[in-house]
């Protein structure tokens, strides 16, 4: 049958780390994707989000959208979207 079937399909690419969708749909700040991915953020960190040759500097609180990297602490994490187009 494929993937396009499977019980629990992957979502998003953030840094090395897969998130399925089970755990994609818990996510809500910026903050939560991080840690969903393995890196450790307070809430109240700044972070810097590159979204199309922009850089948006906020908190680990703010509301999550897709963006092509977040710097935070001197770490890049790249990320990308596993479904759809």
């Amino acid at each position: 049958m494929g993937n396009c079937f499977s019980v629990d399909p992957p979502m998003a690419r953030i840094g090395t780390s897969i998130l399925r969708a089970s755990r994609f749909m818990k996510i809500k700040t910026y903050g939560d994707a991080l840690r969903a991915a393995g890196y450790p953020i307070e809430d109240d960190a700044g972070v810097q989000v590159f979204r199309n040759e922009i850089v948006i500097i906020t908190t680990a609180n703010s509301r999550f959208e897709f963006a092509d990297a977040i710097r935070f602490k001197g770490n890049t994490v790249t990320m990308k979207k596993l479904y759809g187009k």
